[in-house]
Parts: C-alpha cells; sequence; structure tokens
C-alpha cells in the first residue's frame, strides 16, 4: 500500500503542469517508502536523490508560474520551498548513505507535500485565479 494515495479532490491544484509534477513527487515518496520498507538501502540513497532533484525542478516550475500570476506573493511561498530544500540537504548531509531513513522521516516528506499542496498551492493558485 504506498505511503501517499492521490485523490483528484484533495490534491488537484486545477494546473495540470502543477498537478502532474505533484503526482510525481508523491510518486519518488511511495518509491522510498517501499525502499526503505524492503531494505533496498542502494535504491534508497538513489530514489532520496531523485526526490531531492526532482523537488528543485518542481519548486522551479511552481515559483515561476506564480511569480507569473502574482509576483507580489511569491517571496513567501519561494522561502517555503527554500527551507524545505534545506531540510532535504540537512537529512542527506546526517546520513549520507540513508540508511536510517525512518518512518518519521517519510511521514515528514508525506505531511509536508500534502499541507503544502493542499494550504499553500490552492491558496496561492485560488485567489489569483
Amino acid at each position: 500500500m504506498p505511503l501517499i494515495e492521490w485523490n483528484d479532490d484533495k490534491l488537484n491544484t486545477g494546473v495540470a503542469l502543477i498537478d502532474n509534477q505533484h503526482k510525481m513527487l508523491v510518486h519518488l515518496i511511495n518509491k522510498l517508502a517501499t525502499a526503505v520498507e524492503n531494505h533496498e538501502i542502494e535504491s534508497i540513497t538513489s530514489i532520496f536523490s531523485q526526490l531531492q532533484d526532482y523537488t528543485k525542478y518542481h519548486f522551479n516550475t511552481e515559483e515561476t508560474y506564480f511569480f507569473r500570476l502574482n509576483s507580489k506573493d511569491t517571496l513567501q511561498h519561494t522561502l517555503q520551498h527554500n527551507n524545505f530544500i534545506k531540510q532535504l540537504k540537512e537529512i542527506k548531509e546526517s546520513n549520507t548513505e540513508l540508511t536510517k531513513v525512518s518512518s518519521e522521516l517519510l511521514q515528514f516528506l508525506s505531511e509536508w507535500l500534502i499541507n503544502h499542496i493542499q494550504i499553500e498551492d490552492k491558496k496561492f493558485i485560488d485567489s489569483n485565479t
């Protein structure tokens, strides 16, 4: 069973590009959870790196899109993204092999993403469309 179940009603923002990228982030978190569950150490490191890279790519896309909607309100959103990227970097640096990816870390990743989509992304899109 996946850690995060995609639910269109709860997670779609109405912007196909953003939604598709969110689905990819969900996929990567679920893939990481499966690798952790199966104790696939090499896969964990690789998937975590993919998650880091894709997160940066997605945030860049999202910030560009949101900036076009309303350049005044993007600073706080960008700061949230930067903080999350910093946290991912710190996690990786504190455990270079990522052998101790825990259920708490997986819960943090999934909760952060879900909350960010449901609250921050939707708030930004809803107030600017």
